[in-house]
């Protein structure tokens, strides 16, 4: 789809937002679909983002009452502070598994090997709604919520940099 296209479709206004604050660009938007991480879909006029992802509820033997939380991001290109509190998570890549992103993303974001931790699909869901990302595109999730048990010796840092420079911020509550 074309930037103009697009652009007639959200209206001028909403389609000016994008690259404010806490919002990315149109080239944001072409680098996730050739990567194979979203999808554009057309419903009738209307333009839907299509997003696979994986929600990774992480759970140490040490304190098994308490989940982690991804608090924060600091990213490297911007500077740019986003505010999360939700479980880590991560897209899935065109051709990728969710077990396969599951990994992935559990080395990415916290560098945890698959030999420390197992894991458990616990529900498969979706969701429709706005993203920060994109304002006035509507996004639907494809969501796969995995149990990720940590072996005991396992750590987790609360504070981890990944190979692109972002600093990722977490909690366990």
């Amino acid at each position: 789809m074309q930037k103009r296209e697009l652009e007639d479709i959200l209206g001028k206004e909403i389609f000016q937002m994008w690259g404010q604050k806490e919002a990315r660009t149109f080239e944001d938007l072409e680098a996730e679909i050739a990567g194979g991480e979203t999808r554009l879909a057309k419903r009738g006029e209307k333009v839907i983002r299509q997003v696979d992802l994986v929600e990774l509820e992480v759970i140490h033997p040490s304190e098994p009452e308490k989940r982690l939380y991804e608090m924060e991001q600091l990213l490297f290109s911007t500077q740019e502070k986003r505010t999360r509190n939700r479980f880590p998570g991560e897209k899935i890549k065109a051709g990728e598994s969710p077990e396969q992103a599951l990994k992935r993303g559990l080395i990415e974001e916290t560098s945890l090997s698959p030999e420390q931790y197992e894991y458990k699909l616990i529900r498969h869901y979706q969701k429709e709604g706005e993203s920060v990302s994109y304002p006035g595109l509507t996004t639907e999730y494809t969501i796969y919520h995995f149990q990720v048990l940590l072996n005991p010796e396992a750590k987790v840092p609360l504070e981890h940099r990944t190979e692109s420079g972002d600093i990722l911020y977490f909690t366990w509550k």
